[in-house]
């Protein structure tokens, strides 16, 4: 069978999309590799190409936002925290225009509430983006009990070394209840630790149940 025209541009825009495709992940491969060898410099550069071939030749949001995250974790291991908030701050902004991603959202707003926690700045900050992510998380459809969870623990721990330990445990027993509830015996130890926490003690500011940043 002879292909007409559009036929054939159709079969070459799909091999080109396909050689973009591996493009990008070869980027986004390479890129992680040089971040976890701890060569933050590479990593950034590679995975702003794969970033920009994710945007301009493929028009992939679920893989650009992949890459911000990525670009985060960089910017976070290199000890460069205005530049990881500005990448979470991107994945923000873009969630927010999804609301089939509520669970996305709440997500990145405790990953912005921790960077403001490693960042020192003011515990009020950092709350503000907890409360959001819990706002969130209590009007799903389909609970997300991890997530609920990580984020009134991190809550918690703000709280607690600002000398509110009743208030923090008050978060720590109703994150241990939801995970719980789910099933999930490892974090319910994990969090079951904190709740017994001597209360004379700091507490670590940023650890997270799930290990997440």
């Amino acid at each position: 069978m002879i292909l007409n025209s559009s036929e054939n541009e159709r079969d070459d825009e799909a091999v080109r999309h396909e050689d973009w495709e591996a493009q990008a992940l070869m980027l986004e491969t390479s890129g992680d590799a040089a971040r976890a060898a701890g060569n933050f410099r590479q990593a950034e550069i590679e995975l702003r190409q794969a970033w920009s071939v994710r945007h301009y030749r493929l028009t992939d949001e679920p893989g650009e936002l992949r890459v911000l995250y990525l670009l985060a974790a960089t910017f976070e291991e290199g000890n460069r925290l205005h530049r990881a908030m500005d990448a979470l701050d991107a994945i923000h902004t873009r969630l927010q225009r999804d609301p089939a991603d509520a669970v996305g959202l709440a997500a990145v707003n405790v990953d912005i509430g921790l960077m403001y926690v490693k960042a020192n700045r003011s515990a009020e900050d950092s709350v503000y983006y907890f409360k959001r992510a819990i706002q969130i998380y209590q009007l799903l459809a389909q609970p997300a009990p991890v997530g609920h969870a990580r984020a009134l623990v991190a809550w918690g721990r703000v709280l607690w070394n600002e000398g509110s330990v009743t208030a923090a445990r008050n978060r720590f027993k109703t994150a241990l209840t939801l995970v719980t509830e789910a099933g999930n015996r490892r974090l319910a130890t994990r969090i079951q630790a904190l709740v017994v926490h001597p209360k004379d003690q700091p507490m670590a500011a940023w650890e997270s149940i799930d290990g997440r940043p």
